[in-house]
């Protein structure tokens, strides 16, 4: 079978369709993967390793001014679905004409497409050429159910999370329904109704790339649902050798923690704060630590210890802080200038015995080797960390991430969320040192991991879209007629 992908956004918007792209082509399929990445990341040698054909859609010309004001802008809302609105109109609404145009290329020289919940074009195109569309939801409790509420919102019961989900389906309509409208008028088709439903989700077959260990079926969902478990790409897929310093640095003392905001360094409105928040957590919580940045950021000149009225928080002298009656376990090892470890740190940031300095590195060589994740609460990061085994410190930046810091917390492996926009070095120390204080939180992570690692995602998903095509389209060897039961149009396809 012939199958394109198409997805847009960050790298944990990507990868997962990389994984699923890879194991449909170590299934038999020709498969085609087309990327949008709001990070201008080229993904080519990734395809080449995992045998489907790669291609970029689009490029976003930003430096780093656009990138703080953006991001600003981000932090200081507080409503994800206004959030949601300054990301689609700065990352998406430029390159939605070639994002359009690389679908109806995908819909045309393909048996089946699928794509990102949020790609609407991909729907639209594969609406109008009677092509079988699926979809794969990524955030968890986005789908819309009486039995849960949206983005963490308080649960009072049925009655009111349903309007909880009606209020949220009404702003995402103000959001997006005049672009999705206006794309279907210029294609001859009919107008939708809402967003949510018509839109996120394909009525053929949804994709849940979710571990079934943290997200659950709820009884009001439709039969086109399915939890398929967290989509990750093979080793072999990413090649990688530990640097001779890292093996070092791993050997040399206890398991440290690994701090990383992924793709939210684009975004971090202050990158040069957060670094040092996170280095002053770690001295105060008394741990070890490899701290990864973005590279391409540049930063302002060396970091010096922030004001304390600009930066509540922030301590000048780190070392008087209480926390729990008693002193943080800092390691009273001042920072040193000989420090072999990571040749990476970012410029203005003095070296330290007992952190690592790294611009990238895949999670799930590094993780097995550490103690906790501090991350932003991204799918990728969130589900990679929980797979390892290793218990997490959410600091989300954008709303819709506070849900898997809150699903991490219901299930006993990480502590209360943090936010970006009210964070400081002695809040994420002292969530370091709730984790590393907690046998029982480790306990419960390691086994949540060796649930997640009896899972296959990608293999569940690989199947239910083979079962999804000969029931829609018969078999692979023959002329098939379906009928597409959005559209309700009886057509014949070459296979």
């Amino acid at each position: 079978m012939r199958i394109g992908l198409q997805t847009w956004g960050s790298e944990g918007d990507i990868r997962p369709f990389a994984a699923l792209a890879g194991g449909l082509s170590a299934a038999g399929h020709e498969v085609t993967l087309a990327v949008t990445s709001v990070e201008n990341k080229d993904y080519t040698a990734l395809g080449k390793s995992m045998n489907f054909k790669i291609r970029h859609i689009g490029s976003l010309a930003f430096d780093q001014s656009m990138c703080l004001r953006i991001g600003r802008q981000v932090i200081s809302e507080r409503n994800a679905l206004r959030q949601l609105k300054i990301v689609l109109n700065t990352l998406f609404d430029s390159l939605v004409e070639e994002i359009f145009a690389a679908a109806q290329r995908l819909c045309a020289e393909n048996d089946m497409v699928i794509g990102h919940s949020l790609v609407y074009p991909l729907g639209i195109a594969a609406e109008k050429a009677q092509c079988p569309y699926v979809t794969v939801t990524l955030p968890v409790d986005s789908i819309p159910t009486k039995y849960r509420t949206p983005l963490g919102l308080p649960d009072l019961g049925t009655f009111m999370n349903a309007l909880w989900w009606k209020l949220g389906g009404m702003v995402m309509n103000s959001l997006l329904k005049t672009p999705v409208n206006s794309m279907r008028k210029k294609e001859g088709l009919l107008p939708i109704k809402n967003i949510m439903g018509e839109v996120t989700e394909s009525r053929l077959l949804n994709l849940i790339a979710i571990s079934p260990s943290i997200c659950q079926p709820q009884p009001d969902w439709g039969s086109h649902h399915h939890i398929c478990g967290f989509f990750t790409i093979p080793d072999e897929g990413i090649p990688w050798q530990f640097p001779d310093d890292l093996k070092h640095f791993l050997h040399s003392g206890p398991p440290p923690v690994y701090v990383t905001f992924g793709s939210m360094w684009l975004l971090d409105p202050a990158p040069e704060q957060t670094i040092r928040m996170a280095v002053d957590a770690v001295r105060l919580a008394g741990c070890r630590a490899i701290i990864q940045f973005n590279n391409r950021i540049e930063l302002a000149g060396s970091i010096e210890p922030a004001d304390s009225t600009d930066h509540p928080g922030i301590l000048e002298h780190p070392g008087d802080e209480i926390l729990h009656g008693e002193k943080l376990r800092g390691n009273d090892k001042s920072y040193s200038d000989n420090n072999p470890y990571g040749s990476d740190k970012p410029y203005g940031i003095s070296e330290h015995p007992d952190i690592y300095w790294i611009s990238q590195a895949p999670h799930q060589y590094v993780f097995p080797h550490c103690t906790a994740i501090v991350h932003h609460g991204g799918a990728g990061t969130t589900q990679s960390a929980t797979l390892h085994g290793c218990p997490s410190v959410v600091v989300e930046y954008l709303l819709d991430q506070a849900s898997w810091g809150i699903n991490l917390k219901r299930l006993g492996i990480a502590p209360r969320l943090l936010h970006r926009r009210s964070l400081t070095s002695t809040k994420l120390a002292r969530q370091l040192r709730t984790v590393l204080d907690s046998p029982l939180m480790f306990e419960k992570a390691r086994r949540l991991g060796k649930t997640m690692r009896g899972e296959d995602g990608v293999k569940h998903a690989v199947k239910l879209i083979e079962n999804c095509y000969a029931s829609y389209c018969g078999s692979y060897e023959e002329r098939a007629t379906f009928r597409d039961r959005t559209c309700g149009v009886y057509v014949s396809r070459k296979v």
